[in-house]
């Protein structure tokens, strides 16, 4: 029997950058979840339910009847971390910042004179596509986002989705309301050493019907390096930023997408900027083959 030690802790104010830090006021709007630690984990083999092609997969019993992939894209094995992935992009690279992002453009923006007189060109990043968020209204006055190509884009097409790309057809990165149901339905166990294996993660067993996933808590990349390995997971969904905090994204409001991240006291939902490497975890909506 598992011995059962409920800490409910109180994330609050989402925070723009992979580095997001804990607060006190808990926001479920802004997609921050309590959740339940389990202590005193005496071990759990992790669940197999059967295989979509090559790829190994897990019901938990979710109401969506989803299943998920038992290890990364990139992974021969659930403790191992996979490939990292800028959001939107179906391949790993050696380096991730905005400059090599694919749906992104730096152009000049003007002159200007530094506080010695000096002048200095000015630059802005441009989303050359998944712009939804180029024009918002707030507090009854409209910003645009000037020189972007807007269009209704908020969710990742499947030539777009390296789960799609890497997989094939049957599989797909997971939307934020099936991150958002997979934290609810789940009970989350920090394992510092998954199976002897050196790999800390968290372990999720099902609410529903105790079988279980495991996610390594591998870091993410800025520019050409992993930051955070072993203390940190950082997966992405399908989905643009929502609920965007207007006063931190006006200038750009359509650079970051939503995600699933943890560490060893807390499982969450948030946004980050879009050209960070980060991992995918697939999912499934049947067992055709």
């Amino acid at each position: 029997m598992r011995k059962f030690i409920h800490i409910i802790i109180a994330l609050g104010m989402t925070i723009p950058t992979i580095w997001a830090q804990d607060s006190t006021v808990y926001k479920k709007k802004a997609h921050i979840y309590d959740v339940t630690l389990i202590s005193n984990w005496e071990g759990q083999e992790l669940t197999v339910s059967g295989k979509i092609g090559k790829h190994a997969y897990v019901d938990l019993g979710l109401p969506s009847g989803r299943f998920w992939a038992t290890c990364n894209i990139g992974a021969k094995s659930p403790e191992e971390s996979g490939d990292f992935f800028a959001w939107g992009e179906i391949k790993q690279k050696k380096e991730y910042n905005w400059k090599t992002y694919k749906w992104s453009e730096i152009k000049e923006n003007g002159k200007y004179k530094d506080i010695n007189g000096e002048e200095k060109t000015s630059y802005k990043k441009i989303q050359t596509k998944y712009c939804a968020n180029s024009y918002i209204n707030y507090q009854g006055q409209l910003y645009v986002k000037k020189g972007s190509d807007m269009d209704t884009l908020r969710r990742l097409l499947p030539e777009d989705d390296a789960a799609t790309a890497q997989w094939g057809k049957h599989w797909r990165m997971p939307t934020i309301e099936e991150i958002e149901e997979l934290i609810e339905w789940c009970d989350w166990i920090w394992v510092p050493n998954y199976n002897n294996t050196g790999s800390a993660g968290i372990l999720g067993v099902s609410k529903s019907n105790q079988h279980s996933i495991f996610f390594p808590a591998s870091g993410f990349m800025y520019n050409k390096a992993i930051s955070e390995a072993g203390k940190f997971g950082a997966y992405w969904t399908s989905d643009l930023e929502k609920d965007a905090d207007f006063n931190q994204n006006l200038l750009d409001p359509s650079a970051n997408s939503m995600g699933f991240y943890f560490k060893m006291k807390w499982v969450r939902t948030n946004w980050d900027n879009r050209m960070f490497g980060m991992h995918i975890r697939a999912i499934a909506a049947s067992k055709e083959k």
